[in-house]
């Protein structure tokens, strides 16, 4: 079983999913308004909706036996009276009032069932907001079995590496559900991977721009999980299935999650970054700037280490605590105002990391720096 959960249940909403082939079969019917079913016009729950409780939607319907088309006045083309009781004689109601069935008399017909009664009956027409339908409590189908998972993954892989994948189907139900066609899906417990091949096949059924964040934490996370998801974008070369062989397209950035950077421990020195991963974390937190596999080093003697349209981001800064305690770790004035001419002829600011400095704030302003002190400033976002 699946379970879901809202934020707040009084705002959630739940998206319309595509009618199946069976539910399409039902509009079997043909005439010059296009294909139609038709649905009962009395209310199938009479234990809440009866006579009773609707006492304005009890009334008698008026059918013409040649034709099928209703009245509701009674006279020579329209004898035969029907009223919305079951089969039991229990006092139902309609689901139509009489003035939406005035304003739509062609929908309303009357067929004659075994026995020869007479039943009610409207014509639902399929239009394009008929191609969707809300989603039921139970999703059937073989399609939404694990058993289709483990088969997907044994195409991918040649073999099952899990016992109970889930089916891409039932994840692509439920991204329907829940979810816009510019959405992101959260996968906390990404497995094998089921959520991401949902996900790029909704988008190239739709044409959507949904994106996936996966979470793995076992050793399989990248030749398993991330392999999958390279294969389904990719292609399988010998796969038969023509979808699975040209691939969904797409793309992903697959990202290590690193050691912690925690200022007690630079302040002791127990755990000091190396200049390229402290970098790196700054430079996320200042700018959401993710350089992936690329290692940031100093470009110049005063520490810059990244430029993007606006700004020059500087660090001041080695992996020694005995430097890091010492005078050279500071930003002195001499050092800055190097920065400030260096960035000034690039015509930008600077963004300066250090664990100190000697220039007070209304000095730093003029030169356009924003200094940052090391290492507090990585609470800081």
């Amino acid at each position: 079983y699946v379970l879901m959960y809202a934020k707040d249940i009084k705002t959630v909403k739940v998206y319309k999913i595509p009618k199946t082939e069976k539910s399409l079969s039902e509009y079997n019917k043909q005439d010059k308004g296009g294909s139609y079913r038709l649905l009962r016009l009395r209310n199938t729950g009479v234990q809440f909706f009866n006579r009773e409780t609707r006492p304005n939607l009890f009334f008698p319907i008026y059918v013409n036996p040649k034709t099928g088309d209703t009245s509701l006045i009674p006279n020579l083309n329209f004898p035969i009276e029907v009223l919305p009781t079951t089969d039991d004689g229990v006092e139902g109601c309609w689901t139509w009032g009489k003035d939406k069935i005035n304003k739509n008399p062609g929908l309303i017909v009357g067929q004659k069932v075994r026995g020869g009664k007479w039943r009610i009956y409207r014509k639902d027409y399929l239009k394009d907001e008929s191609l969707l339908t809300l989603p039921k409590s139970m999703l059937t189908g073989t399609e939404v079995n694990h058993e289709v998972g483990k088969e997907m993954l044994t195409k991918l892989f040649s073999a099952a590496p899990f016992e109970y994948p889930k089916s891409t189907e039932l994840i692509a139900s439920l991204v329907r559900i829940a979810c816009k066609s510019d959405g992101i899906i959260l996968d906390s417990f990404a497995g094998s991977g089921t959520t991401a091949h949902a996900v790029l096949a909704l988008n190239k059924e739709d044409r959507g721009n949904r994106k996936f964040i996966l979470v793995e934490c076992e050793e399989y996370a990248d030749t398993i999980t991330a392999e999958r998801v390279r294969r389904v974008i990719n292609g399988v070369e010998n796969a038969k299935d023509t979808t699975l062989k040209e691939g969904l397209g797409g793309s992903f950035t697959y990202c290590t999650l690193g050691k912690p950077i925690e200022i007690e421990a630079m302040l002791t020195g127990e755990s000091l970054p190396s200049y390229s991963v402290l970098a790196a974390h700054l430079l996320f937190a200042a700018a959401g700037v993710s350089i992936g596999d690329e290692k940031l080093e100093k470009k110049n003697d005063d520490g810059l280490f990244y430029s993007d349209d606006k700004n020059d981001y500087y660090l001041h800064y080695q992996s020694d605590l005995d430097y890091l305690s010492s005078d050279e770790a500071l930003l002195k004035q001499e050092h800055a105002e190097r920065i400030r001419d260096t960035s000034r002829q690039n015509g930008k600011k600077a963004i300066v990391y250090a664990a100190g400095n000697y220039i007070g704030q209304r000095e730093l302003t003029k030169m356009g720096i924003t200094f940052c002190q090391l290492p507090y400033v990585l609470h800081e976002r």
